[in-house]
């Protein structure tokens, strides 16, 4: 199943999506609209268009050795503790990335918690899809069943249309910027922990470096609001930039990543993931 091919690259894909809609992009959960100019919808796709491949490596981090370690993940079944939208745009992010983790590991129980917790906090941001709602209890109910693939395939295309739908919506370009802070920052922790898992294994320092184009893509993202009065809380929420471009200089030079190297990312990520899941 092929979720992270799918589903995580949505979520920078959906920039693209916003970036060149012909109609002005809501930005907040209230009526104001805010537009965005034509030189930042383009600057927004150049940059989406930059990167997805390179996000499309959980495979080959399965392959190359990577263990399920499934305490690395965010606490599942806690939907109700996230009462602030800021926090529930970002844990979208975060789930998406563990569902993924989940299905290409081909743990089907976790990865339906995570799709299950996914669809709570959309359902509480106002977006609910109740064809994938329903093919949840579908896929509960044949669990190991002789259909449990194809059912599976199906959830997964629903939830994809899903997200591509809710990124078009008003209040969609908040949601892809919040989730995608999330979702940058619960794939440098994976990473990071699952090498030092491995004992720093030169393999595995490689994958961190591969990083550094995701955080780069996102912050070169989150600069194009920073002088945008309109778009500055997105920049400021959770001192985000000030953050990824922290990680972006400790891997800016790939042939150079060494155990202090991931140590040192390790920290900044993991203070910013406990800050990001209070």
């Amino acid at each position: 199943m092929r979720l992270w091919t799918q589903a995580a690259a949505a979520v920078v894909l959906g920039m693209s999506v916003l970036a060149g809609a012909a109609a002005p992009v809501c930005a907040t959960p209230t009526s104001v609209k805010k537009e965005i100019r034509d030189d930042l919808r383009q600057a927004l796709a150049a940059m989406a268009k930059e990167s997805p491949e390179k996000h499309l490596f959980l495979d080959k981090l399965k392959k190359a050795g990577a263990s399920y370690f499934p305490e690395l993940l965010a606490p599942a079944d806690q939907v109700s503790r996230y009462q602030d939208n800021d926090k529930r745009r970002q844990m979208v992010g975060v789930y998406l990335v563990d569902m993924s983790y989940a299905a290409v590991f081909e743990k089907k129980k976790d990865s339906l918690r995570y799709a299950q917790d996914l669809d709570g906090l959309l359902t509480e941001l106002g977006y609910n899809d109740k064809k994938v709602v329903a093919q949840y209890q579908k896929a509960l109910k044949d669990f190991n069943g002789p259909q449990s693939k194809k059912i599976f395939k199906d959830l997964d295309r629903l939830i994809v249309k899903s997200w591509s739908d809710i990124l078009g919506r008003p209040g969609g370009l908040e949601l892809a910027v919040d989730a995608s802070y999330g979702w940058c920052i619960e794939m440098l922790y994976l990473t990071g922990e699952i090498a030092a898992q491995k004992n720093y294994d030169p393999k595995f320092l490689g994958f961190l470096s591969e990083q550094e184009d995701m955080t780069r893509t996102f912050t070169g993202i989150l600069e194009v609001f920073k002088n945008e009065p309109t778009f500055a809380e997105l920049v400021e929420r959770d001192e985000r930039l000030t953050v990824l471009q922290e990680i972006s200089a400790k891997l800016k030079n790939p042939g150079q990543i060494t155990q202090q190297t991931v140590d040192e990312v390790r920290v900044v990520v993991t203070k910013a993931r406990v800050e990001l899941m209070k």
